[in-house]
């Protein structure tokens, strides 16, 4: 594994030391000469499979090797973590779990290999993210960051998607939870909401997601439609009561509701066509009013959502293939061309946003 300058003596002879005991597979290394990934996925303070793991290490032994990497070269690749990295001299970049749980296990080492050719941001993060869609258990956030940190380094959607062996719908749709407003996501985070609901919010903008939010389980767009389309019934509803009652204490309806054979005052009807129906809340037929013949409006907040939430998903997987597109476009005629196909989608994408 090629490594630059040593960060110090006790550095070097960690390396050293290390190369040793690689010579003799599997490597052994005392747990105070491990840490942990700062940047690990999984917040391993709430798994309480550590303590089983532990057990199993206690009476069996270390199963499989971790992956380490010397604390210099992760630093190197990762400047921003130095303030959370300790000074033991190897990171355990695979092998978390089992580190704690050596720990708990009362072991005195970690069976331990440094993989070749390690050291790029890429090359790690790639392989603790493979390493973690084995399990099912990946906080999806957690690993929409890590999607996302890799296409921030230049890396196309579609790339992302071959060297972690997935497709790029799955890419897409796990970047794209990072467009939801910070309450959807802290519903996905604390499993209220469901990734299929998530992933078909995350298109909306954020007036539109927050008119989701506060509709209220299940955060649907459908559930969204449904309670908005029943409020605006219900203030139909009261209007039309005010209108044709002249005393409400003394009616017979029942309260907030609206008598379908019910005519209402002469002053209030202006030029209605002759038997002209207008929808009821109830789904009844009731006299036209003020000149208007059909169905009641629905309300502009829930059409729009309906209307523009498949639309914006759309531009934004089209947009998403122009982008790829363009990062591996050689000539420069259609690199332009590209450029100015990207400008003007995500011109649309925005005006559907602010629809």
């Amino acid at each position: 594994m090629e490594r630059g300058r040593a960060a110090g003596p006790g550095a070097a002879m960690a390396r050293d030391a290390m190369r040793t005991r690689l010579a003799t597979p599997p490597s052994k290394l005392a747990l105070d000469q491990l840490q942990v990934n700062p940047l690990n996925p999984r917040d391993h303070s709430r798994d309480e499979g550590i303590e089983e793991l532990a057990e199993t290490m206690r009476r069996h032994g270390q199963l499989q090797q971790a992956q380490v990497i010397a604390r210099e070269d992760f630093l190197r690749a990762f400047p921003d973590t130095a303030e959370h990295l300790t000074p033991a001299p190897w990171v355990v970049f695979i092998g978390n779990r089992r580190l704690l749980a050596a720990g708990l296990a009362g072991l005195a080492t970690l069976d331990v290999r440094a993989p070749e050719g390690i050291g790029t941001p890429e090359e790690i993060e790639s392989r603790v993210l493979i390493e973690n869609l084995q399990r099912s258990d990946l906080p999806l956030l957690k690993e929409a960051e890590f999607l996302q940190r890799q296409v921030n380094r230049g890396q196309s959607l579609r790339k992302v998607a071959a060297e972690i062996g997935k497709s790029l719908g799955y890419v897409q749709q796990r970047v794209g939870l990072l467009q939801l407003i910070p309450e959807l996501q802290d519903l996905l985070q604390q499993g209220e909401l469901s990734f299929k609901i998530a992933r078909s919010l995350y298109p909306l903008g954020a007036e539109e997601q927050a008119v989701v939010y506060r509709s209220g389980p299940p955060w649907s767009i459908a559930s969204a439609k449904r309670r908005s389309n029943g409020a605006s019934a219900q203030n139909s509803g009261s209007g039309d009561a005010a209108d044709t009652s002249t005393g409400a204490a003394d009616s017979d309806q029942p309260r907030g509701g609206v008598d379908p054979t019910a005519v209402p005052p002469s002053s209030k009807v202006t030029a209605a066509s002759p038997g002209a129906t207008t929808t009821s809340p109830r789904g009844g037929e009731q006299p036209a009013q003020n000149g208007t013949v059909g169905k009641q409006d629905v309300t502009p907040d829930a059409t729009k959502i309906v209307r523009v939430a498949e639309l914006a998903k759309n531009v934004s997987i089209v947009l998403a293939e122009i982008q790829q597109a363009r990062s591996s476009a050689g000539d420069e005629i259609v690199l332009h061309a590209l450029r100015e196909a990207e400008q003007h989608v995500e011109s649309a994408l925005a005006g559907l946003r602010e629809l």
